[in-house]
């Protein structure tokens, strides 16, 4: 529940000394075989900017990468069989929790507040018809639904999917 407060000048407002960084965000990598993995990564070329009233830390999706063609509210309940993204997206778990089993036979968790990229859509370079490649499994965390907002991109520029590399920079 959101709360104000009174008696501040918001004009006076400085950047708290516990802004340090963003929560890592989680990125579905894909090899050249095809193989989906995850890793974590730090966000890039975050600032410190009076984006409302009071200092914040702030990452603006860089338009030379991704410009947003929807955003979707989305409740996951149960398990989504072997499949790709619809687009490049962004997914920000919300409420409830969620799973991704990637082929590489790892599963990562994600809560609320957690952030996924991924870009393995089928026409991702390393995707192939009638197989697995580039795909993963996700579902629901036991029986509680989990709400996720999308927003799916798209990549501009040099950014179409390429075979991914975990010793490149994240996208983000």
């Amino acid at each position: 529940m959101a709360s104000s407060s009174t008696g501040s000048d918001v004009n006076n407002l400085k950047a708290p000394s516990s802004l340090t960084s963003l929560k890592p965000y989680y990125q579905l990598l894909v090899d050249d075989k095809g193989e989906t993995s995850m890793v974590q990564r730090h966000f890039q070329n975050v600032e410190t900017k009076d984006y409302a009233a009071a200092p914040q830390l702030v990452k603006q999706l860089d338009p030379n990468f991704a410009k947003p063609t929807n955003i979707v509210f989305t409740q996951l309940a149960g398990e989504n069989p072997w499949h790709y993204c619809p687009a490049p997206q962004i997914v920000i778990c919300v409420a409830g929790g969620w799973y991704v089993k990637t082929s590489d036979g790892k599963t990562t968790r994600l809560l609320p507040g957690d952030v996924l990229y991924q870009d393995n859509t089928k026409e991702h370079p390393s995707a192939q018809k009638d197989t697995r490649k580039g795909m993963h499994f996700s579902g629901s965390l036991g029986d509680e639904p989990c709400d996720q907002v999308i927003i799916q991109l798209e990549l501009t520029g040099g950014a179409r999917p390429k075979v991914s590399s975990k010793d490149l920079p994240g996208p983000l």
